[in-house]
């Protein structure tokens, strides 16, 4: 009778627990409608800018006839590298979110794991040669170092470019004998469970993309903006000290601009570290979670602010953008 009570007791709980997951899954619907809209929405915006940022420069250097200058070719760089890496963040959510069994079982996530270093390291690192290029066209000091660099700077930003786009993707094939092969199994649910047991990154990896994609660009980005904001702040006590007017002059208005630019570049980067390092260190598979969906968010919003910031910055792109969308002339 004892062993009947539990039984029956047993199959209650099971019965109540099952309940209150359905009613949990019930209640985070609407949530998960919302989650899965703004995925679809911030992968329209995030191709839409960054296309239009090339297709702008690439129209300009063909009425000119002229090559890109350095500046337009790390943009037109940018743009070109943050429309896969928009799709594939966007695109891991959403097969994930959608077909989660597809994407476990048949290793598509094996696709992402590959070419997100791939995209992600390329963004990275020319976003950080952006900032040295600003850095080096505005700034003036004596370090031999830094005349070398201001000297040559035109010349070294496609090998900036290749070198990065190299790097980049040996370190993304790399991943490939890195990626684990889960077990085969009868069961499509413990097959499932086997495949998400593997989908993460190998600690050299890891710490491979937390050194090369997270700390080397803060760094070279933080040197980059200390410099502008330096030289901006020398520019203008200098003109206190000569009276003259601190928004006049096309020297000031660049010092200006590009320390805008770096600013929120840096702000918007730093972001995005903390919450790739959270993805790549978190070791218990993409909990359901805030902080995950907040991660996920920061991410997924990246390409899009990094072009926003970047048209703003550029009074090219920014002309072009209020003619295109707001019919304005400046």
């Amino acid at each position: 009778m004892t062993k009947e009570f539990q039984f029956v007791n047993r199959c209650h709980k099971d019965i109540d627990y099952q309940a209150l997951e359905s009613s949990k899954l019930h209640n985070m619907l609407p949530f998960w409608i919302f989650f899965l809209v703004f995925h679809c929405i911030a992968l329209l915006m995030g191709i839409a800018i960054n296309t239009f940022m090339a297709t702008v420069i690439i129209i300009q250097c063909a009425r000119s006839r002229q090559l890109p200058t350095s500046c337009d070719l790390l943009l037109l760089a940018l743009a070109l590298v943050n429309i896969p890496l928009q799709c594939c963040v966007s695109g891991d959510y959403l097969v994930r979110f959608l077909w989660h069994e597809v994407y476990y079982r048949l290793g598509v996530w094996k696709i992402f794991f590959v070419l997100f270093p791939i995209v992600a390291l390329s963004s990275f690192w020319i976003n950080s040669w952006l900032c040295v290029f600003y850095c080096a066209s505005i700034v003036n000091l004596s370090h031999p170092l830094f005349v070398n660099l201001k000297r040559s700077i035109t010349t070294m930003v496609p090998w900036f470019i290749l070198s990065s786009t190299l790097v980049s993707l040996a370190i993304g094939i790399s991943v490939i004998w890195s990626l684990g092969t889960p077990p085969p199994s009868n069961s499509s649910a413990t097959n499932t469970t086997s495949a998400e047991a593997v989908t993460e990154y190998s600690i050299f990896h890891k710490i491979l993309m937390c050194v090369m994609g997270c700390f080397v660009p803060v760094v070279v980005m933080f040197i980059s903006a200390v410099l502008v904001f330096r030289s901006l702040y020398r520019h203008t006590r200098q003109m206190q000290q000569n009276n003259t007017g601190f928004t006049s002059g096309p020297s000031m208005a660049a010092h200006k601009r590009a320390a805008k630019t770096l600013l929120s570049l840096l702000a918007l980067y730093i972001c995005f570290d903390v919450s790739l390092i959270l993805g790549i260190t978190d070791s218990t598979g993409y909990v359901e979670s805030a902080k995950l969906y907040l991660m996920q968010s920061v991410c997924i919003l990246y390409p899009f602010m990094n072009s926003l910031i970047l048209i703003s910055g550029n009074p090219k792109l920014k002309t072009a953008a209020l003619r295109t969308f707001c019919g304005s002339q400046h």
